[in-house]
């Protein structure tokens, strides 16, 4: 009798972590192709633009060109014809049609240009020298991930490198980065493991294991708890509150910002999609994601980007003082043939600018109300 119980009860878990892993990956659903407005492929960038921050004035910093410790033979070769290294690029919302412009980068004796692979990144404005800095996370091989922290030089269009954060404990896969002073910052773990083999077994058993880490300039601190594949992450305008994607609960995660940097959480949206990064519109304080709607075809394209296809999806989520209210679908591709694998999005005077982890910056006209 015991035994028909534990069996049971065990074939109910199998049973249910399956239903969970197929309703994640998305294996049933079906999205249908919609646009804002005419849109167009920005030229320049072909190998992705993963991830950008937009200042006020509408100035974007964007980061193309990134590469894990371990990729598929098809995708590294892929890479390799394609020239893939780690660039940073610049796009106007005032002159969209000046497209881009990549941004020299000065090294310095500690910046290795060469093992540069920018991911998420994040700007801090100084309000009195209105000077501008990025912090970047580099994934670096042969060296493991870090933070690299550049000034903006506007009158030469190039990035000073400043400072390498590094070598700490708290660093494990590091994805995304929300800036909150001109050295201090959150940042996000988005798996354990970085070996191949490992990421996927961390993707199908959806592991829990991911976290937001604080530096306040001198100390490290975990201040999430476990998270599920911790992803994007966003400051709102008032520097309050962080948003971040956790892509394995399908979920955005609001939390009110304590004083000494602790996170308390203070909101969860669900979603029925996979976030990846998040913008903050620099003055309503509308917060755009772009997401991977089945995210089983993303990691096909994502382990043979040549051949394989992802649909892309941007969402606008309305915030009305504290808190987020609704939510919107402004952009589907279900093809993935315009966009591919979509990974950070907003809306900018009515322009739409989209990024993908692989693909193309695509830019469309915002007919629509907001």
């Amino acid at each position: 009798m015991i035994g028909k119980v534990i069996f049971i009860s065990v074939l109910v878990l199998v049973l249910q972590h399956i239903f969970t892993v197929v309703h994640f990956f998305g294996v049933l659903t079906t999205v249908y192709t919609h646009y804002p407005g005419e849109c167009r492929q920005i030229p320049g960038i072909d190998i992705g633009a993963e991830d950008f921050h937009t200042l006020k004035n509408g100035l974007t910093f964007i980061t193309t060109g990134f590469r894990f410790q371990e990729h598929s033979a098809e995708a590294e070769k892929y890479f390799k014809e394609a020239n893939r290294k780690g660039r940073m690029y610049l796009f106007d919302f005032n002159h969209p049609e000046k497209n881009v412009v990549e941004l020299i980068l000065t090294s310095t004796k500690v910046f290795n240009r060469e093992t540069f692979s920018p991911h998420g990144l994040s700007a801090w404005e100084d309000k009195k020298t209105k000077r501008v800095f990025l912090f970047v996370v580099s994934h670096r091989h042969g060296q493991g991930d870090s933070i690299e922290k550049f000034l903006y030089v506007a009158d030469k269009q190039r990035l000073h490198h400043v400072k390498t954060y590094e070598g700490s404990d708290s660093f494990k896969f590091l994805n995304d980065v929300a800036a909150t002073g001109e050295n201090s910052f959150y940042f996000t773990n988005y798996l354990c493991w970085t070996s191949r083999p490992l990421m996927m077994v961390q993707y199908f058993f959806l592991i829990r294991c991911s976290d937001v880490v604080y530096y306040d300039g001198s100390t490290y601190q975990s201040v999430s708890g476990r998270l599920g594949g911790a992803n994007g992450i966003s400051l709102s305008n008032d520097g309050k509150f962080v948003y971040v994607s956790a892509v394995f609960e399908k979920e955005i995660k609001v939390y009110k910002r304590e004083t000494n940097g602790a996170l308390t959480l203070a909101q969860s949206w669900s979603f029925g999609t996979a976030v990846d990064n998040m913008a903050v519109h620099p003055e309503t304080g509308d917060v755009y994601c772009a997401a991977h709607p089945i995210p089983y075809k993303f990691l096909e394209h994502d382990d043979n980007p040549r051949v394989k296809r992802s649909p892309s999806q941007v969402l606008q989520l309305k915030v009305k003082g504290d808190n987020l209210t609704s939510v919107q679908e402004l952009f589907v591709d279900a093809t993935g043939d315009l966009i591919s694998g979509s990974s950070t999005a907003l809306v900018y005077k009515n322009k739409l600018l989209i990024g993908s982890v692989l693909h193309k910056l695509v830019l469309c006209d915002v007919n629509i109300p907001l």
